[in-house]
């Protein structure tokens, strides 16, 4: 058993309470919904950015608190990993990722013109100061500077006392690449820099201290996505503290409404048995996956992956009449990728010295014989039969417990639990 506490970045013993200062405010979303319903056009500018890529978070609720308890619990959990210093340059690239400014150049009498002058410096507070001043000469300026209010405001979390690259300026006089602007990659990138570098320097500053003495520091980047990933992952803390509306699916953080303050002790509870468990669960699924794969344009079977022996088993339900050199060719696609991304991920590195190589060539396949596995007696069935393959290894039950004669019934069954979102996995 892993002995998560020899893992953990700050020591059980170097916790501390901590009070998060950040910069992002849902409060935020007001004053550009007030700026967007305050033209008189019929809704026009609003229904703009409501289409752009930023639109949806104007659709949040309004009373989603922040909970600094469950994120301070978080970032104290933190775990040095195996591979770490991979991980870590992996982010880091990714943070380091930014666009050739010279690439998006002045527009003539753009918004950078008309709004400020053209000016070399433009400040948080001024981009914020004009939204909400009103009286526009163009239209869609409106859009464009709640647009650059939103990514920085609220998304990436930036110092309020900051100034928006002139590059972003430029890019936001034409909508259209705005949107296609790849923001998502850009604010997670910030935000992992801001957990990983939250505590830097702090831990075992509490040795001496007044145990209801409380640390503060900053936090950059979207500190309510890691909140919505603590309810997402961690069942207890949405049923004890967060409503839940059941709303389509995604975006995923238009779903959760934070009312309630949380005791720390009961958060601390809750979320050291969950990640604990989570860690866990990590390492064993990492050596070994179970795929399902469409080959052939409509059959369906799995492949079992076996990463650090590098060998793929096929379980085919339909073998009849398919040759092995045909069902090779069409899993050539994984045999030759895997080995390129976990190298390109480091997934070998990490694991020099433990039986594993770091070769570029191809895993090996092998077909799982059909005297070994349930097979279906016409076509159709496939599907069904690959699913309660998998969920026959996931359970590790001994002997199959179904026929193709009962696929009928597994088609109702399965499709109930893809339905309820609750896929149940009896005891035998």
């Amino acid at each position: 058993m892993v002995n998560l506490k020899r893992l953990l970045k700050t020591p059980e013993s170097d916790w501390y309470k901590g009070t998060i200062t950040r910069h992002n405010h849902i409060e935020i979303l007001k004053v550009i919904d007030d700026a967007l319903s305050g033209i008189d056009d019929g809704g026009v500018q609003k229904q703009r950015f409501m289409d752009s890529c930023f639109g949806h978070f104007l659709r949040m609720h309004r009373t989603m608190q922040f909970s600094g308890t469950i994120v301070h619990s978080l970032l104290l959990q933190e775990i040095h990993h195996d591979g770490s210093p991979d991980e870590m340059r992996f982010l880091l690239g990714n943070f380091g990722v930014v666009p050739d400014t010279t690439e998006y150049l002045e527009v003539e009498n753009g918004i950078h013109q008309r709004c400020f002058g053209g000016q070399n410096e433009i400040m948080f507070e001024e981009v914020k100061e004009r939204v909400q001043q009103g009286e526009w000469t163009e239209e869609f300026d409106v859009v464009k500077l709640c647009l650059l209010l939103l990514l920085h405001v609220f998304l990436i979390g930036a110092d309020e006392r900051g100034s928006v690259p002139i590059w972003q300026v430029r890019l936001v006089d034409n909508l259209d690449a705005f949107d296609k602007f790849p923001w998502g990659c850009l604010v997670y990138s910030y935000s992992i820099y801001g957990f990983k570098t939250a505590l830097s320097g702090r831990r075992g500053r509490s040795k001496g201290k007044d145990k209801h003495s409380k640390e503060k520091y900053n936090m950059w980047g979207f500190s309510y996505a890691l909140l919505i990933f603590a309810l997402e992952v961690i069942p207890a803390l949405a049923r004890e503290f967060a409503i839940h509306h059941n709303v389509d699916p995604f975006p995923r953080i238009l779903k959760w409404e934070f009312t309630r303050r949380p005791r720390p002790d009961k958060v601390k509870k809750i979320i050291k048995n969950r990640l604990a468990l989570l860690f866990i669960l990590f390492c064993l699924c990492w050596i070994k996956l179970l795929i399902p794969m469409n080959v052939g344009g409509g059959h369906w079977l799995m492949a079992s992956v076996e990463l650090t022996l590098r060998s793929i088993r096929l379980y085919d339900p339909w073998q009849q009449e398919v040759q092995y050199e045909i069902r090779n060719q069409q899993v050539a696609c994984l045999r030759y990728s895997l080995p390129l991304m976990l190298n390109q991920i480091g997934f070998y590195k990490k694991r020099r010295g433990k039986n594993t190589t770091m070769s570029p060539e191809p895993f090996h396949m092998v077909v799982v014989s059909k005297h070994n596995i349930p097979q279906q007696k016409t076509g159709g069935n496939c599907g069904a039969h690959t699913l309660a393959l998998i969920e026959h290894i996931v359970a590790k039950r001994k002997k199959f417990n179904w026929t193709d004669d009962q696929m009928p019934q597994m088609r109702q069954k399965m499709a109930v639990e893809v339905f309820s979102n609750s896929s149940i996995v009896e005891d035998q």
